[in-house]
């Protein structure tokens, strides 16, 4: 990925470009009731460049997709020529700075089946309608995903991170002589799959 970035960042004509690109794995699982109503698992990638010359302001372009990454460049150094900017824009000056993610991801979620969050799901729904007799319904939603980042400038500076998140939520609800009650709470963490491990506790409280 570094090698295409800088590729992309050498066909740009601006005096400076900074492009950012970002990656999202993403898995939820939702159950209504007793049951699993939704599993699904997506990737997402997009980014984001943005172009300075001499005597013009800004050219800025969001894009989908990781393919021609040349292409947004180029469309932010039009625009930031047609932005002809009437005062000088400056950049303050920032070191060069490389900082690359260590890998593996600690606990990466990806290396969970969906089939076993999907389990999970319908163990805390069993949890919840197991609770107490009152239970008359509920939902359990559980989340995670991974990002991964890249940012390169023409300047030479060179970021990549990669991070991951995970959360549950839950609704209880409950009826007792006609009175209904409800009660909504979640929990989420910049960790892996096992930061999931206090859901139980989430789904009695």
């Amino acid at each position: 990925m570094k090698d295409r970035l800088q590729d992309a960042l050498g066909r740009s004509r601006a005096e400076y470009t900074e492009l950012r690109l970002r990656r999202v794995w993403s898995t939820g699982v939702f159950a209504r009731g007793r049951d699993v109503e939704s599993a699904g698992v997506s990737i997402e990638t997009g980014g984001f460049v943005r172009c300075r010359s001499p005597g013009t302001g800004w050219g800025e372009v969001g894009f989908s997709g990781e393919d021609r990454l040349d292409l947004p460049v180029h469309r932010a150094h039009e625009l930031a020529l047609a932005a002809n900017s009437r005062h000088p824009v400056g950049l303050a000056p920032i070191a060069v700075q490389e900082l690359d993610s260590p890998a593996p991801l600690v606990d990466d979620p990806r290396e969970v089946p969906l089939a076993e969050k999907r389990q999970r799901a319908e163990a805390l729904a069993a949890l919840l309608f197991g609770a107490d007799r009152r239970i008359t319904g509920g939902r359990i939603s559980l989340h995670d995903r991974v990002v991964e980042t890249w940012l390169a400038t023409s300047e030479g500076t060179w970021i990549h991170h990669v991070r991951s998140e995970i959360g549950v939520a839950v609704l209880a609800l409950a009826e007792e002589e006609g009175n209904l009650e409800r009660a909504l709470g979640s929990v989420g963490a910049a960790a892996g799959w096992r930061a999931a491990a206090g859901a139980e506790e989430l789904v009695l409280r």
